[in-house]
């Protein structure tokens, strides 16, 4: 146990090119590398906001900062002869584009329904993000895959969204 102390606190904060995956992240990773089609470890999430009291530019620009403070969101799995490997990308979602589409409520519960879809694990993202207008509402749907995101996640993502729309910032990520 010593051993392993040292060696993680020897990578704190140092910039690697790769980083490897936990234990819970290979079995996670295996499982839906085997069963490319399943809808499995994925956390999806439904906020319904109030349309007269959001700012729709407002709450794309928040979502685009809670994005930007949390550094999983721009990794991506890479297969290196070792096995895979967290790849941390420069990339900003600055210029991300969140779709925005009108809809009825029959339609949204319907898209609710049919969201749920699997990931490309090599693909770009490991998350997506739409927002639904109807014409009481805006409904934030996200889904993120289980390897990036877990259950205390959605509150903290939450919580971004809400400091970044309110202050126009959020707390930096350790």
């Amino acid at each position: 146990m010593t051993d392993l102390k040292q060696m993680l606190t020897e990578h704190i904060g140092e910039k690697r090119d790769y980083y490897p995956l936990n234990q819970s992240q290979i079995g996670i990773y295996y499982y839906c590398k085997n069963h490319p089609e399943s809808v499995a470890y994925k956390l999806p999430s439904i906020c319904e906001l109030p349309k007269q009291k959001v700012v729709l530019s407002r709450l794309s620009a928040a979502i685009k900062i809670a994005l930007n403070n949390h550094v999983a969101f721009r990794c991506k799995i890479v297969e290196r002869s070792s096995g895979p490997v967290w790849v941390l990308t420069d990339r900003s979602f600055d210029d991300f584009e969140i779709p925005v589409e009108k809809v009825s409520e029959e339609a949204l519960t319907e898209i609710k329904n049919r969201y749920a879809k699997p990931f490309d694990l090599f693909g770009d993202l490991l998350f997506r993000i739409n927002i639904y207008e109807t014409e009481k509402n805006y409904s934030i749907i996200s889904d993120f895959h289980h390897l990036i995101y877990d259950g205390s996640s959605c509150r903290i993502w939450f919580q971004d969204i809400a400091a970044a729309y309110y202050n126009g910032t959020v707390e930096t990520e350790e």
